[in-house]
């Protein structure tokens, strides 16, 4: 405005500063984070911090996809820790033991405000999916979402569609944003890191001093093939941390 009243623009510039300061410390705070809980060199992790920190700046529904044991809600569980919902309910439904439209409309009120998370949502019922397709992306056209939805796939949604266990309707919504988790043994640079960092954690635990890890082990470790995943390797993480030698 003219004539310009310097201290109203002085003000104006002090607010702004502030707010940017604050945007940029939550990002930093973001990235710390993100780099700290998702161990790893491998392109495939380095790509997926860059989408995690990407979609933190968001409040966008996705799906998360990868083999079971391959950390899905792990990255779930980061996704509402650095969100702006992370002071509301993180809730956990699990289409397989709970498939009807009363349960999955009990389970959005439970994660109100917070976060929600589908464990296989091809298990719901075929008029729950087309439902709750509808409720999301009508929540999503208003601009006034109740929570956020995290769908869990272990099986490749495409094949989910044509076998008519995944209706269009969800599937079309939930995959506007998709990150997919690669298998242990497709980013083997990281198996070292993971099992020293789950070693130190289980120790932690104990109480008791991390031990010294054999050369030979350690390539024993890259070269088992880790069918159960990540959840296989901190299995046997912890149980070296104790004195049990898996493999």
């Amino acid at each position: 405005e003219k004539p310009l009243n310097p201290q109203s623009l002085l003000d104006l510039l002090e607010r702004a500063c502030a707010q940017r300061s604050a945007i940029m410390a939550r990002r930093s705070a973001i990235r710390a984070t993100v780099e700290d809980e998702l161990i790893g060199t491998s392109p495939q992790l380095v790509a997926i911090r860059q989408q995690i920190n990407q979609l933190a700046q968001t409040d966008k529904d996705l799906m998360l996809e990868g083999a079971p044991g391959s950390g899905r809600y792990t990255l779930a569980q980061l996704l509402h820790k650095i969100s702006a919902r992370k002071a509301h309910p993180f809730h956990l439904h699990d289409c397989s033991s709970a498939s009807s439209l009363s349960e999955i409309q009990a389970s959005l009120v439970k994660a109100e405000q917070g976060t929600l998370v589908l464990q296989s949502p091809a298990r719901l019922t075929a008029e729950c999916q087309r439902w709750l397709g509808a409720h999301l992306l009508e929540q999503e056209r208003k601009g006034d979402k109740e929570q956020r939805t995290l769908a869990l796939f272990d099986e490749t949604p495409e094949q989910l569609v044509e076998s008519h266990q995944l209706m269009p309707e969800l599937y079309y919504y939930l995959s506007q944003v998709r990150l997919k988790l690669p298998r242990l043994a497709e980013r083997s640079c990281d198996i070292i890191p993971l099992f020293r960092a789950f070693l130190h954690q289980g120790c932690k635990r104990i109480g008791r001093p991390a031990p010294q890890v054999d050369r030979a082990y350690l390539e024993t470790l890259k070269r088992h093939r880790w069918p159960g995943n990540i959840r296989e390797l901190r299995n046997v993480a912890e149980l070296y941390a104790v004195g049990i030698i898996k493999l």
